[in-house]
């Protein structure tokens, strides 16, 4: 019973040194050095002793202050892939018109869309690479349509 009782010690004393701005920058440092992208396998081995509530709670607040994007794991099919923001290219990182930014849905499809380049994608493929419902995906690309962002093109 003692060991339990050490063990719970232990955990606490661990999360009480806790600093979520400590964490949040050290995720950056992270991102630095995989310009390609941070997956959570690298994250859970590079913070052992943080949780994986206070892990997400840092990665949404990055992306929230827009230092990093989420993208979607070509490898694992409910994974993301947590990469820095390029303060240099905005095209690339984020979506925006003139002072207003558009939402992390919208940025996931048009990544995806963007992706397709030249030769275009089908509604249907966009659903099945993120795994949105239809009403959902048809309102954020009606919503990138009206931004100009993507054009629709009917097929013959």
């Amino acid at each position: 019973m003692s060991n339990t009782h050490s063990k719970s010690e232990l955990i606490v004393s661990s999360t009480s040194n806790f600093d979520p701005i400590n964490l949040e920058s050290e995720i950056l440092q992270l991102c630095l050095q995989y310009p390609n992208g941070v997956s959570n396998k690298i994250l859970e081995n590079s913070f052992p002793n943080v949780t994986l509530e206070q892990r997400v709670n840092a990665l949404n607040r990055l992306s929230s202050l827009q230092k990093i994007d989420f993208l979607k794991s070509l490898n694992e099919s409910s994974s993301f892939i947590y990469r820095i923001r390029d303060p240099m290219n905005k095209s690339n990182s984020s979506i925006s018109i003139g002072n207003e930014i558009t939402d992390q849905m919208e940025r996931t499809v048009y990544q995806v869309v963007k992706e397709s380049g030249n030769l275009g994608i089908w509604i249907r493929d966009i659903r099945f690479k993120i795994q949105l419902s239809p009403t959902i995906l048809n309102k954020t690309l009606k919503s990138l349509e009206n931004k100009q962002l993507i054009k629709a093109v009917k097929s013959v």
